[in-house]
Parts: structure tokens; sequence; C-alpha cells
């Protein structure tokens, strides 16, 4: 999930918000266009947090556009992340194990955007 807000690194706009519907600030990455993620309240989801314009926001959702219609590399990405939450990685490893995922997966997406463009 996303949620654009004018300004991450503003906590105060919307960290209070989150918090009373029940959200966790799980991760916070001021060094990585000011980034937090944060943990639902009832399912395990991760809410992404970006400043409008932030150039990470057109690759996300084409990344969810593209699993929301390719049903194999869905699956491929859902048995990864199930895989690397059975084990007790550090949050670093898991990261680039899933971004290696997601590369792969965005490469296929942008080379079958250029063809139908």
């Amino acid at each position: 999930m996303l949620l654009i807000v004018e300004d991450s690194a503003d906590e105060s706009s919307y960290l209070p918000i989150l918090e009373a519907a029940g959200y966790t600030l799980h991760i916070r990455e001021p060094e990585w266009l000011e980034h937090r993620v944060f943990k639902g309240p009832v399912t395990d989801i991760n809410l992404h947090v970006f400043s409008k314009g932030t150039s990470e926001i057109d690759r996300m959702l084409l990344f969810q556009d593209w699993l929301r219609i390719h049903k194999a590399d869905r699956d491929k990405y859902a048995r990864v992340k199930k895989e690397l939450a059975k084990n007790k990685f550090s949050t670093d490893l898991i990261l680039n194990l899933t971004c290696n995922i997601i590369f792969k997966i965005l490469v296929f997406s942008i080379y079958d955007l250029g063809k139908t463009s």
C-alpha cells in the first residue's frame, strides 16, 4: 500500500492519524527519499509513505499494476515474501532479497511497456 503526503519528513502531519488508526511505524529511512513504512493494525501489510512527486511512487505503482495482471509474477513474489517471513533474517538482508525479485519483475514490466508504446 502507498500513502503519498506533502512531506514525508514531516511525520507530525500524518503519524498521529496513522497511530490512532492502529498503524505502527516500522521503518524510517530519511536517507532514502524520506521513506517510511508502517505495519497494519489488523492484517500484515506494509504501508509505504513518500512525499508527493517522489520518483519511487511511479515505480511502485508500475510494480503493483504489473502484479495485478500477471499471476505468475504475483505468485513468485508472494512465495519469496512468505519464505523470507518464515526466517529470522536481518531487515537489511530481507530488503536486499526482496529488491532482487522486485528488480527482476520490473525489468520485464518496463521491457513489456516499451514494446507496447
